[in-house]
């Protein structure tokens, strides 16, 4: 099973569900380029859409099943990128589950608030952290869920963030329609 995690999140927001099924599954988890504990060098294109696909699938590569029993499971803008890998690789995917997912965001339509200064992002972003967790998490949802995606949000840099909701780019109707 690929994990893929959504933008500007990490890895470990799957911990939970890796520990519950440990035994039953193989795992393959990873933080994005910019996100969590991969590097996050200075720079605008290392985080565009374009590679941050070619990274998932060469890790896809690296580590798929070669009997063809992968299962990708991809949450927000991770399922963008599980849509996508599958359709490079479908004889390979047994499965996709989609989480939290959409049909379609207006490529070129960043947020205006990534068009601030990064200085001023930088102060913004608990704020923007705290605002994001009321849509993103259910009421019900554990206060130590909350907690941990809170912690690991304000540790995102914010030029990544402005860099790669500047370039983002949604998989194609067609890919959708065929998921």
């Amino acid at each position: 099973v690929f994990l893929v995690h959504g933008s500007a999140a990490r890895m470990a927001q799957y911990y939970d569900l890796v520990r519950v099924l440990k035994g039953k599954y193989r795992f393959v988890a990873f933080d994005a380029f910019g996100c969590g504990e991969s590097p996050q060098p200075y720079g605008w294109d290392v985080y565009s859409t374009e590679n941050h696909r070619k990274d998932l699938v060469a890790i896809f590569k690296k580590y798929a099943d070669p009997q063809g029993r992968n299962i990708l499971l991809g949450h927000s803008y991770g399922t963008s990128q599980v849509m996508h890998l599958e359709s490079l690789v479908p004889d390979e995917v047994r499965g996709v589950v989609l989480m939290g997912t959409r049909c379609k965001i207006p490529d070129g339509k960043v947020h205006p608030i990534f068009n601030l200064p990064l200085l001023v992002l930088d102060m913004l972003q608990p704020s923007l952290t705290l605002e994001f967790n009321k849509i993103a998490y259910h009421p019900s949802c554990p206060p130590h869920i909350v907690d941990l995606g809170t912690k690991m949000s304000n540790l995102n840099r914010m030029y990544m963030c402005k860099a790669f909701y500047n370039q983002v780019q949604w998989v194609d109707d067609d890919l959708v329609r065929a998921c």
